[in-house]
């Protein structure tokens, strides 16, 4: 494979390569599940000939010799015109999950169909959607937006919330496709590690109880003296206590439960800053081997990519990891 890097820009209706003398300084694209919107700043100098304007689409390509991948697709946010150079932002679609508020009530609804549906409403384009729980209803109100209601819905089904390469809206368990292999003395520049003590062992949670009398997800009215309780975790520690207006029943409190567990426990987690690779996504995990310290060895969950180059940098490319739940 050659190592000669290349890469496509395409701003809006123009095109450019590191053949052209596109005049590229710098370009970062960054993804992460803890962020709702991907992000991509990109930096030219003054003099190269770009039309752009606020909206227009930007797609990133990058790769070596003639092989190139796709590591970002959006829209130009911002753009910031200096005597010596031109700085480009530009954010995902998944921004506009940020900007919605709906009133929505669904009644039986799985998890998945939630999901689809206010996608569709925000105008997005779906990828994979995973069917997740069922409820006996669901509301959202506008007092938060979509995303936020979307992201407390992905905790409650111990899925991952976020946007792929393609722009499209994913609500997905964590089941690699792709695992990446980090060696230490090849392609691996640099590990860190951090390790913390945990902060929850055990959470409750609590539905609203139904005036049913133990009727559960069946019932239509909601006063009973029927405690509605999951609880997921060792105890002897710190318990977290959550009351879920949508858990009518105890077996989905559970469910609940020990997602959310899954979402406070203290994991391992670290940076790795590798040779440039566009095939690493979110979604994907990263293999690490041949690491002076044994507990930095192993395969982990990616939860966070940025891409990389730079003239006087090159090519590289920055992995956020944690342990798999």
């Amino acid at each position: 494979m050659s190592l000669a890097v290349n890469y496509k820009l395409t701003l809006g209706a123009q095109s450019y390569s590191a053949d052209a003398r596109s005049q590229l300084l710098s370009l970062q694209t960054s993804a992460s599940l803890a962020v709702p919107v991907n992000q991509c700043l990109i930096t030219l100098a003054s003099g190269a000939d770009v039309r752009v304007q606020l909206g227009d689409p930007v797609i990133v390509e990058l790769g070596y010799g003639s092989k190139l991948l796709p590591v970002f697709k959006g829209q130009v946010s911002h753009i910031e015109r200096g005597l010596t150079r031109l700085t480009l932002e530009a954010s995902s679609a998944m921004a506009a999950l940020t900007q919605t508020y709906l009133n929505r009530l669904y009644d039986k609804p799985q998890a998945g169909d939630i999901v689809k549906d206010v996608v569709k409403q925000a105008g997005l384009k779906a990828g994979r959607i995973d069917s997740g729980l069922s409820f006996a209803v669901y509301t959202l109100g506008d007092l938060q937006s979509a995303y936020g209601h979307l992201q407390h819905l992905a905790r409650q089904c111990g899925v991952d919330l976020y946007a792929n390469v393609d722009d499209k809206v994913m609500f997905a368990a964590y089941k690699a496709a792709k695992v990446h292999d980090g060696e230490y003395g090849n392609n691996l520049l640099r590990c860190d590690l951090i390790q913390s003590i945990p902060g929850v062992d055990q959470i409750e949670v609590y539905g609203e109880s139904p005036a049913s009398k133990g009727q559960g997800d069946k019932a239509t009215t909601w006063l009973t003296q029927k405690e509605i309780k999951g609880l997921s975790g060792k105890g002897g520690g710190v318990t977290l206590r959550l009351a879920d207006p949508t858990a009518r029943t105890e077996a989905l409190a559970k469910k609940i439960a020990q997602a959310m567990l899954a979402t406070h426990q203290a994991k391992a987690r670290g940076r790795l800053t590798l040779l440039g690779d566009a095939a690493i996504g979110l979604g994907d995990g990263i293999r690490l081997s041949k690491l002076p310290q044994a507990e930095q060895n192993g395969t982990f969950k990616i939860v966070g990519v940025s891409q990389r180059l730079g003239q006087r940098t090159g090519f590289t490319t920055v992995v956020d990891w944690e342990t798999e739940s």
